[in-house]
């Protein structure tokens, strides 16, 4: 049993680690050698009077070159957002979701600038005209390729899957990552069923 009962060693221990790491800082400050009333004396501010010398200098942090690639990459970061740049593969599912959110930001903010100085009426009257006056809000069986991808809602597909057999081409285009995802069916360029 210890006589000193109640009385806690931690402040002892964490003594000796705080010395230690406020050694760096002592060093990393300029010092000078000054005359003072005939006795020399060491401080770390330039001498009155000018008079002294500047015994240790520290030197200046090294400058490492950053490559084009680690200028682009800090200037992502710092904004809080994730390169556009990089690979899928090098990406955490995560830092995928931020990227698929910044994605539909900037969409958010080309659409809302676009109605702001009318640009999005004038696309959309020619896309009109494009598609023979007819606009399709949704999928209608018997449409074209064509009619879904210039004259739809349904214009930026994920993925296509293709299935040539013989003369027959039979296409799957799939929309949305995950779920609701809609799949359109397509045969020899006409919509022959959809499933949402």
């Amino acid at each position: 049993m210890s006589i000193l009962t109640g009385f806690s060693m931690q402040p002892v221990l964490t003594l000796p680690f705080v010395l230690i790491a406020l050694i760096p800082t002592a060093f990393a400050q300029s010092t000078f050698k000054c005359s003072v009333s005939g006795a020399v004396v060491y401080q770390d501010r330039p001498c009155t009077g000018g008079k002294g010398d500047e015994m240790f200098k520290p030197k200046p942090p090294p400058v490492r070159k950053m490559t084009p690639a680690e200028v682009e990459e800090d200037f992502y970061r710092s904004r809080g957002k994730i390169n556009p740049n990089r690979p899928l593969s090098s990406l955490s599912p995560l830092e995928k979701l931020q990227l698929e959110d910044q994605k539909l930001d900037e969409l958010v903010r080309e659409g809302d600038a676009k109605l702001h100085d009318g640009r999005a009426d004038i696309e959309f009257q020619e896309k009109l005209r494009s598609c023979g006056g007819r606009f399709f809000n949704s999928l209608a069986v018997g449409m074209t390729e064509q009619q879904m991808l210039r004259c739809s809602t349904y214009t930026r597909p994920d993925s296509v899957n293709t299935t040539v057999v013989g003369s027959v081409v039979m296409k799957q285009y799939v929309f949305g990552k995950s779920s609701p995802r809609t799949y359109a069916h397509f045969r020899n360029g006409i919509l022959t069923g959809y499933q949402d």
